[in-house]
Parts: C-alpha cells; structure tokens; sequence
C-alpha cells in the first residue's frame, strides 16, 4: 500500500494547485482562507436558481434563441436551393383560362 497522506496535507496540496503558489507559512494559509472567505458569498450567490424577472429573461432568452436559430436552417435551406445549377421556379402566370 502507497503512503496515505493526512487530511490536512491534502487539503494543503488543494490549495496549492488551486491557487498556483506554494503555502509555506501559516501565514500563506491564513492569508488564502481569509480570501477564500471574501469570495464565498459571490460563489453562493452564483449557483442560486434564477428566480421572478432573472427567470422570465432567461426564457426570452431561450426562445428568441429557437426563433433565430429557425430562421437560420430556412434560409441556409432557401439559399441552397436558389445555388443549385438548375432551378426551376414555378410561378402563376397571373391569367385566368
């Protein structure tokens, strides 16, 4: 069995790779953890579930998103067909018989 390391140097050699420095000192540490605790609220507040408005634009959003991307596929369609060599367009000739 490989040597298990202890918790503590584990979460150590987490905040290492995490923060891209070597914590040498305790006052490395303390000074990662009082910065970890002055972002912790905007992370909270970043996974929080939209909610009322936040909610009713993401749907606008999404659907003006559907509707665009619908526009896209028919005239991406509509130019292919006018690109092909031999096109026949059929049009009413505007008489009556």
């Amino acid at each position: 069995m490989g040597n298990r390391l202890d918790p503590q140097e584990d979460l150590v050699g987490y905040f290492e790779r995490s923060t891209g420095q070597r914590i040498r000192t305790r006052a490395d540490l303390e000074r990662y953890l009082d910065c970890a605790e002055e972002v912790r609220p905007q992370w909270l507040e970043v996974d929080r579930i939209p909610r009322g408005s936040a909610l009713f634009k993401q749907i606008v959003l999404a659907l003006l998103f559907l509707i665009a991307l619908a526009q896209y596929v028919t005239m991406d369609t509509l130019l292919e067909i006018a690109r092909l060599p031999s096109n026949i367009y059929f049009v009413s000739s505007g008489r009556t018989s």
